[in-house]
């Protein structure tokens, strides 16, 4: 089953978005995307443990802002790949089951790990495996204008979100940053 769930701003008159959705359903909400006409999406369902592991080149030795760069932008392709843009271009929506790591996560702590590899024959091994795995993966290669002396390098991945035990197989040998 699943279940999604579109409100506009007029079905909130008066009353904050959490305790409506809260009164009607029993669930706290998570609203996963908006737009300016007020539309917002919300998706409702159980709990997982879960995380989200970013890994990060050690051997091109990037600036920290880099990096963080780069790891942000690994995590936001995951979930942006993991969407549906509407017809107007404004809002992203997931279609997530009530029983997904994705809703947990979600609602949860949220938690990401960065942690480190060597090469990126590591990184790419790393994407594979857990792609093979039907895990969520965001690889993401620099196009190299501000480092890398113009060469395009693969530099992050993002594994996850899932469930912790299932990317602990994949990740759990590595060190963190």
């Amino acid at each position: 089953m699943w279940e999604i769930q579109c409100f506009t701003e007029s079905h909130f008159i008066s009353r904050p978005r959490s305790q409506v959705w809260t009164k009607a359903t029993g669930c706290n909400p998570v609203i996963v995307g908006s737009n300016p006409s007020g539309v917002s999406i919300i998706i409702k369902g159980y709990f997982m443990e879960t995380k989200q592991v970013i890994v990060i080149r050690k051997d091109l030795k990037m600036r920290k802002g880099k990096m963080i760069a780069q790891g942000a932008h690994a995590s936001m392709k995951v979930f942006l790949d993991n969407c549906i843009k509407s017809m107007d271009g404004r809002t992203y929506i997931m279609l997530a089951h009530p029983v997904n790591p994705w809703h947990s996560w979600l609602n949860g702590l949220f938690t990401k790990v960065v942690v480190g590899c060597d090469s990126e024959d590591e990184l790419l091994d790393l994407h594979l495996e857990a792609a093979s795995k039907n895990i969520p993966v965001g690889l993401i290669k620099d196009s190299g204008k501000t480092e890398f002396h113009g060469e395009a390098t693969y530099t992050a991945l993002a594994i996850g979100p899932d469930e912790i035990e299932k990317i602990d197989k994949i990740t759990g040998h590595l060190k963190l940053l």
